[in-house]
């Protein structure tokens, strides 16, 4: 039953996602239009930083879809974890590729950006999973969404605001005897 809502609330957030980025990128990029030839050096300036902001968006995403991974992976009552990473890697790529649907007929350039987008959501969900700290930049949005505590069971990220503070608590069944589990904990402590 876990993993049927965690799948449920992926997706609807995904959905939402869907449709909230094309609006907050807009703003952005609309000054584009006002330039009729790409000359002008503003032309330039705005398009990096319209490319910049979309980037930022894109990997927020991919932060909210980890932190939604591990806040029900962390439930007692799961057992095979990895299945989470999976449903939560594919419902990370699921609105991008859903938005990249409807582009125009992809010429060579087109399919490249594309693939870029893609590869850069896959990589961004891959790199939060083992590298929480790089999600520093979206601290605003974990506390604002609350799911900061998706990072608690399997790693913790936690941030002050004097610095950067990373606790990572990993624990590892190395394996299953007959009275109980063989468990190894790591514990590191970084601050800056």
């Amino acid at each position: 039953m876990n993993l049927l809502l965690f799948f449920f609330v992926l997706t609807l957030c995904g959905v939402v996602f869907a449709k909230v980025e094309p609006l907050l990128v807009m703003p952005v990029i609309a000054p584009l239009a006002l330039f009729k030839n790409a000359k002008n050096p503003l032309v330039y300036l705005f398009g990096a930083v319209g490319w910049l902001w979309q980037i930022y968006l894109v990997l927020a995403w991919c932060v909210v879809a980890v932190l939604f991974t591990q806040m029900f992976m962390s439930r007692p009552s799961v057992e095979h974890r990895w299945i989470y990473y999976v449903i939560g890697f594919f419902g990370c790529l699921a609105p991008i590729q859903f938005m990249l649907s409807f582009d125009r007929e992809p010429d060579a350039t087109r399919a490249i950006m594309q693939f870029a987008t893609v590869f850069l959501t896959a990589l961004g969900f891959i790199a939060f999973v083992f590298f929480p700290g790089l999600a520093y930049p979206w601290v605003w949005l974990v506390r604002l969404c609350g799911l900061g505590s998706g990072f608690s069971h399997s790693l913790l990220l936690n941030i002050s605001l004097r610095g950067i503070a990373v606790d990572f608590n990993h624990m590892a069944i190395l394996g299953r005897e007959g009275h109980g589990d063989i468990k190894l904990t790591l514990q590191a402590s970084i601050t800056f």
